[in-house]
């Protein structure tokens, strides 16, 4: 009669609440199946596999062929919880140096002593292991705490927080069971309807502001029961749990989240006031007024914040002039009047350049010169629109599909012994992988332009009653050049002239010269026959020109450039280029 194969059994629990016997009893099972003789137990209780100090586990590696056979393990991730897999073959081969066979129930391998590893034996320890580490992070991510467990598993929202979100009320719950489903849950009450309002403002156009003092005028309060701030109102038109995306943020070992590294949330869908497509929508109109929103200090507000450029691309920005009070556009990179080197492009008054512009967008808008060609952009903006949303949906499902393929592969690399299928099949859940993470920078990035349709969109259809053009705020006035224009550049001729090149969103161009006076300033808006030469900034002109007066004094020399003075002082004289009302007097209201 063969003499039993001795064998020392290894369990390693992290905490004691996990079933050590369970362990035991896997090892105890297999000893039965396979005749084996087990002579002990060695236990880790309440010890993270990371850490190698463990007292079962020394003496594990301190056993010889002369105390045992055979050790067994239940599972790879119960020898270490190492993530460098180069640790795990180490601790393996360890133990196969001393004589001892190494078998794992989990992954049913068997590692004979006085052997050392080969490729084939790498290759599947890898593999165990980074299948076993998945598992743990899925775990650890979503089941560390009851509280995690009952957010994700139950069919009510659960309510997770002393102040719950405005449009939703506490309840408790009638189907409690504890570790399973939330003790007070999350209903809507009677403010749910109010919250599709304040979306619903602020697509038609209304600031934060604009809509704290539609909800004070109604007496509608705060969870809290206090009057609502425009901080309130973003607060609600940012929080995602209103188009149904709940997030968590799982604690680490119960201690307060404030005291741990951060973690990413836990996102599940739940109820939703709105539809993803109106909070598309919001957001792309938030994106808007956050580069109109008068700030407290409006006497310096650029309401042409990102239009106006200078010649050199750089962003023009206003500067007070002490004494005066008067405000200038000057170059961002111009940070020392000295030297020009950084950028010749003199400044113009932010007055006269706020009045002169916004002459030409009422007159554009009175005119109705572009509603067609907007209409058209519209029109092809929606379709855009579509396609993205179709291309996402698309993506999403791919990935899907390749989640489900990697643990496929996963489920087959338990069973291979081939070592070209082996290495093919990691080589097929890489690709998988690299697909899934370029798949989802992708979608960010579409998700990215669709908002920025959606705020482009908004922008054209935000339209404006003409009779009440006149009595609109600064605030009102910057969101039509931000509707109606792409960019405005100023090129300066000396420091009173020069020449403001307009340009549409729908392609129109407008040029303007200007000469700033004491008081009064020469503005005129060229005819579009006119060439306006960005280098030398002289003004061309056709050689058969004809005014409606045949007052048109300059002599008419082909190819001859003139300069923005000698046209102004020919143009200023006629109603139809002659732009009225702009004086070099504070401030653009």
């Amino acid at each position: 009669m063969d003499k039993k194969k001795r064998v020392i059994g290894y369990i390693r629990v992290s905490t004691t609440a996990q079933d050590a016997e369970r362990q035991s009893l896997l090892i105890k099972d297999f000893c039965t199946d396979n005749g084996l003789e087990l002579v002990d137990v060695f236990e880790d209780e309440g010890i993270s596999g990371a850490h190698n100090n463990r007292p079962g586990y020394i003496r594990l590696l301190e056993l010889t062929n002369n105390d045992a056979d055979i050790i067994v393990v239940s599972e790879l991730s119960r020898l270490s919880r190492n993530d460098e897999i180069f640790a795990v073959m180490t601790e393996v081969n360890r133990l196969l140096k001393s004589g001892l066979d190494v078998i794992f129930i989990d992954t049913k391998e068997h590692y004979y002593g006085g052997k050392t590893l080969e490729l084939i034996d790498i290759m599947r320890i890898a593999i165990a292991a980074e299948y076993a580490k998945a598992e743990r992070k899925k775990i650890t991510d979503r089941m560390r705490s009851g509280k995690v467990r009952c957010f994700l598993q139950s069919e009510e929202l659960m309510c997770k927080g002393s102040v719950v979100p405005f449009g939703y009320s506490r309840k408790e719950n009638e189907n409690f069971v504890r570790g399973k489903t939330p003790k007070s849950i999350l209903v809507r009450d009677e403010n749910a309807p109010i919250v599709q309002e304040i979306f619903q403002m602020c697509i038609e156009g209304k600031t934060a502001k604009e809509i704290q003092r539609e909800m004070i005028s109604r007496g509608i309060k705060t969870v809290k029961g206090n009057d609502f701030f425009s901080e309130n109102i973003y607060r609600i038109l940012h929080n995602p749990c209103y188009k149904g995306v709940w997030r968590i943020l799982p604690n680490r070992d119960g201690k307060n989240q404030t005291t741990q590294t951060k973690c990413d949330p836990i996102e599940r869908k739940g109820d939703a006031l709105v539809s993803e497509e109106v909070w598309d929508k919001a957001q792309a109109i938030l994106n808007l007024n956050r580069i109109v929103d008068v700030p407290n200090n409006w006497v310096n507000y650029n309401a042409l914040r990102y239009i106006i450029k200078c010649p050199c691309g750089k962003n023009l920005y206003i500067v007070r002039q002490s004494g005066t009070g008067l405000r200038y556009y000057r170059c961002a990179a111009k940070k020392n009047k000295y030297d020009e080197t950084i950028c010749a492009n003199g400044g113009v008054n932010a007055d006269v350049a706020l009045k002169t512009i916004w002459a030409v967008v009422k007159t554009a808008i009175a005119k109705n010169e572009f509603a067609e060609m907007s209409n058209e952009r519209i029109s092809g903006i929606i379709k855009d629109i579509e396609r993205l949303t179709l291309r996402i949906q698309s993506l999403n499902a791919g990935i899907a599909t390749a989640k489900s393929e990697q643990t496929a592969i996963l489920e087959r690399l338990g069973v291979l012994t081939n070592t070209e299928l082996i290495m093919s099949q990691q080589r097929l859940y890489e690709d998988k992988d690299r697909y899934i993470r370029e798949t989802e920078k992708e979608i960010e990035q579409l998700k990215t332009d669709r908002q920025a349709k959606e705020a482009t969109k908004a922008e054209l259809t935000a339209d404006v009653a003409i009779e009440a053009i006149d009595a609109l705020s600064i605030e009102d006035k910057a969101r039509l050049f931000k509707k109606y224009l792409s960019r405005v550049v100023y090129y300066s001729e000396t420091q009173k002239r020069g020449t403001f090149v307009i340009d549409f969103k729908n392609g129109i161009r407008k040029i303007v010269c200007i000469h700033t006076k004491h008081k009064a300033v020469d503005a005129v808006e060229l005819p579009s026959s006119f060439k306006f030469d960005e280098k030398s900034r002289l003004i061309s002109i056709p050689t058969k020109h004809f005014t409606t007066s045949n007052k048109f004094e300059l002599p008419i020399i082909e190819e001859t450039p003139y300069t923005s003075k000698e046209v102004v002082d020919a143009l200023i004289g006629q109603v139809e280029y002659r732009i009225e009302g702009i004086s070099n007097l504070p401030y653009f209201e």
